[in-house]
């Protein structure tokens, strides 16, 4: 597909989402489209631009990459503002995979002020044992193929560079066999 196709189905689909507070139906396969179009006019240095290609590729990317996140960004706020009422349907899979631990953490705040609110002593002190920090962020060294976490979720695959979030315990492991490199971040 090309830039400007690309361009334009970003276009339209920021427009629809301005339009109305619902979200609306965009291709599933968008956001993997641009990241397979942006990787293929990838040049190795952006900051030693020399031909005309090579400017009008990294204004592309540019470009493509800012109408993906400004889309990203109002449909994931509509999605966190009204998840009762979203429909998940609608939601790709890189929507659903930055939603999902979002949703989770509002459950869990609303768990844990129940039970400060019902005087639950045993809900906080079962905290104390509770692996808080289950997954880690991680820089993939070399490309790697897709496997299952301790989560029974499937990651992957991933090539070199690549940033993923990963259970600890699969991070973990890859960290001592040297595969990723950890990145300190809070989750």
């Amino acid at each position: 597909m090309s830039s400007q196709e690309l361009t334009k189905k970003l276009h339209s689909a920021l427009e629809s989402e301005k339009k109305t507070n619902d979200l609306t139906d965009i291709p599933e396969d968008l956001y993997r489209n641009v990241t397979d179009h942006i990787q293929s006019i990838n040049n190795n240095d952006i900051n030693n631009l020399q031909t005309i290609e090579e400017m009008v590729n990294s204004k592309e990317r540019e470009i493509l990459s800012n109408l993906s996140q400004i889309l990203l960004r109002t449909r994931l706020a509509k999605a966190i503002t009204d998840q009762n009422n979203i429909n998940a349907n609608l939601l790709t899979n890189e929507e659903k995979y930055v939603l999902e631990p979002l949703i989770n953490a509002s459950k869990r705040n609303v768990k844990l002020l129940k039970a400060i609110n019902d005087g639950s002593l045993s809900f906080l002190n079962g905290l104390d044992n509770h692996d808080v920090n289950q997954y880690q962020a991680v820089k993939f060294l070399e490309d790697s193929p897709s496997a299952v976490g301790i989560d029974s979720r499937t990651y992957g695959p991933f090539k070199q560079g690549d940033v993923a979030i990963l259970p600890t315990d699969n991070a973990k492991l890859l960290i001592q066999q040297e595969k990723v490199e950890e990145l300190n971040m809070e989750l």
